[in-house]
Parts: C-alpha cells; structure tokens; sequence
C-alpha cells in the first residue's frame, strides 16, 4: 500500500569512499498475506523506493509497535518520548 510520496537522501559508504545523493521515493508500507503466527515473524515491511534503489526494513511485532508509538508521539508533537 503506497503511503506517500517523499523526498528521500541515500548514502552509501564503501571503506573510505562515501556516495549520496537525493531524490524523489515513494514510501510503501506492505503487510504479510496472512496473518503472522508469532510476534516473531514479520508483520509488515516498510520501503522506500527510488529510481535506482530500494530499502526495506521489515519489522516484527516489537518494532512495528515501536515504530507506531514513535510515530504517534511525533505526531502529537511529543517527539522527545
């Protein structure tokens, strides 16, 4: 499910050479088919996605409550919680 569209910065570092560079992703947010069997196993994955990369982070049932809480705390305008 697509969220939003974002402006995104991407590094990359190899020994002592480091790249970024900006541009344009779209941030999507994808939940598993079925419903997961253990707080363990992956309950969604986060990507952000530009024209020549990819990132995704999947998150358990610890982090995507975590990274809910932080966001509703950043949302509230209580970011420092």
């Amino acid at each position: 499910m697509p969220v939003t569209d974002a402006t995104a910065t991407v590094g990359i570092v190899d020994d002592r050479v480091g790249m970024s560079a900006d541009s344009d992703a779209s941030v999507i947010l994808e939940s598993p088919d079925t419903q997961p069997l253990s707080e363990a196993e992956t309950h969604a994955t986060l990507q952000v996605v530009g024209d020549d990369y990819r990132a995704s982070v999947e998150l358990d049932a610890d982090a995507l409550d975590a990274l809910t809480d932080a966001l509703a705390d950043v949302q509230e305008g209580d970011a420092d919680a």
